[in-house]
This record gives C-alpha cells, structure tokens and sequence, in this order.
C-alpha cells in the first residue's frame, strides 16, 4: 500500500500496489496521480508499506525546505540482555531518527540508525552497552537527532 501523507499523519491519497523486488534490486511502478503529486511538496511524504511493515520513503523536496515539525517522541523502554529496547512513535513525522549512544557510553551501540517514524506508528531500536538508567539521556541532543533537529 503507498499513502501520501502530511507530516501530522493525514492521508491525503492512497493505492493498493503489488510489486515483487528481489533483495537489493528496484523496480519502477507507476502510481495514480493523486497518488504521486504532491499539494504541498513542504509538508508531504510518499510512504508505502509492505504486507511485513518494511517501509519506503519518497521526500518530495530536498531536506532543508522541508517543514518538519519539532519531534515529540513517545518512548517505552525495557531492559533486555546487555541493554535496553526502546519502542519509539512520534505524533509528527519524524524523518533519519539517529541515536548516538556512543556519547552515552563509549561501548554502546545501537541496531538501527537513519529510522524514518509516521504517526501511529511504533519502531523498535535496540541499544547495548547501556542500562535503563541511560535512556533520559539517549534521546535528547547531542545524542539523539532527526532532519528537524539538525535544521531547527
């Protein structure tokens, strides 16, 4: 399915798609108009989503005129074997979330890095090296960082 979205979540137009990519490969396939275009290429994103969640992003402006509204993360931690798991959603469009958990904690390390969030919707992020104890600190500048951030 591909959804054009605000940056508040709002479906301004969708199409059921089927497409077969093999891993590392691309393929071209054309969408419905209403689809495509953007209205507001500052405040929409093009976002399909597969039948197992993996996602795809299509930005229709370069990052620096894009209108990204001040990220609200919402998180849920706990603590697993050798670190923390952090299920992370965001009322706005958060574009290229990145934890630095080396600024934390030299031996900390994170499992997913450039993350893109839409609301209403939860991803995972698994941080070692750290305890419960660290998570305040982990998503908050100079460790945590978005596009938005970056630009604000």
């Amino acid at each position: 399915r591909v959804r054009r979205i605000t940056f508040d979540g709002t479906e301004l137009a969708a199409e059921g798609v089927t497409v077969t990519v093999e891993p590392g490969a691309t393929e071209l396939t054309l969408l419905d108009e209403t689809v495509a275009a953007a209205g507001d290429p500052h405040h929409e994103v093009l976002v399909a989503r597969d039948a197992d969640g993996a996602d795809a992003w299509w930005w229709y402006a370069p990052d620096r005129d894009l209108q990204l509204p001040t990220p609200a993360l919402v998180v849920t931690q706990r603590e697993v074997t050798g670190g923390v798991e952090l299920d992370i959603a965001s009322p706005v469009v958060v574009r290229e979330l990145t934890i630095h958990p080396e600024r934390v904690h030299p031996d900390a390390r994170v499992d997913r890095q450039l993350v893109d969030l839409e609301p209403g919707v939860v991803e995972r992020v698994t941080v070692t090296g750290v305890g419960i104890e660290a998570v305040s600190r982990l998503l908050v500048p100079p460790v945590c960082w978005s596009v938005a951030t970056l630009l604000s």
